[in-house]
Parts: structure tokens; sequence; C-alpha cells
């Protein structure tokens, strides 16, 4: 990209456009555009509050998937025992995102228009911090 940039005329626009802004990319951003505009539409980094996290803080990899099958499980049962329950909505972070704004945009993807959803980030030990 740096190449493609250095190849072209300097009085060029540049645009870039992204639901995640992960600080590598804001720093090349940076370094790349001159006089640049930020634009953010909402608050920034913020979990919808009709989301109910919830931290699996396990001993090792191979839990990882066991506590999946747990999830789903549960997750099944409680939609076939409770009939008024009709958007159970889930997401699980198998892997803990390394960036706070990827957690954010996973765990956005359920919670919207007011329904309420859930997210469970596994976590391991090597993962912590």
């Amino acid at each position: 990209v740096t190449t493609i940039l250095d190849s072209i005329r300097p009085d060029r626009q540049i645009v870039m456009f992204s639901a995640t802004f992960p600080k590598t990319m804001e720093a090349f951003a940076r370094k790349s555009l001159y006089n640049p505009i930020e634009v953010t539409v909402g608050v920034r980094s913020i979990v919808c509050k009709d989301i109910i996290q919830n931290e699996v803080i396990l001993d090792d990899e191979d839990q990882k998937y066991l506590q999946l099958l747990e999830l789903l499980g549960i997750s099944i049962s409680t939609t076939r025992l409770n009939s008024y329950v009709t958007n159970l909505i889930l997401v699980v972070n198998y892997d803990c995102p390394n960036h706070y704004e990827d957690y954010v945009h996973r765990s956005g993807r359920m919670g919207r228009t007011g329904n309420m959803g859930y997210a469970d980030t596994f976590i391991t030990p090597t993962q912590e911090r």
C-alpha cells in the first residue's frame, strides 16, 4: 500500500471507512494522509447496553470446545423449554479479540433494535490481561 501511495499524485484524495479502526491502521492513516479529518458516528468502543457479557475463564485451550458445546446445549434447551424466548441470540468469542474495538464489533452483531443478546468470551491463562 505504501508503494502505491508513493507512486500516485500528491494532490490525491483518499477516503477510508471502517466499522473498526485498530491502532495500527490509525497510525498508518495518520502517517499516510495529509490533514486527515476523522468522523465518528456514535460513541466509540461501547458495547450495547442490551448485551449481557460473560467472561469464561478456562484452564487451557482444550476446554474451549467443551465449553462451546455446553453453551450451545444450554441455549437450545432454554429455547425449547421457554416458548416465550423467540430470539435468543448468542455471540461466542472463542478466541479473545486482541483489540477492544474488535470485541465491540463482534458483540454488536446482536442486541440491536432493542433485542437482548449474550456475548461470552473464552479466556485462557495465556490471554488474560
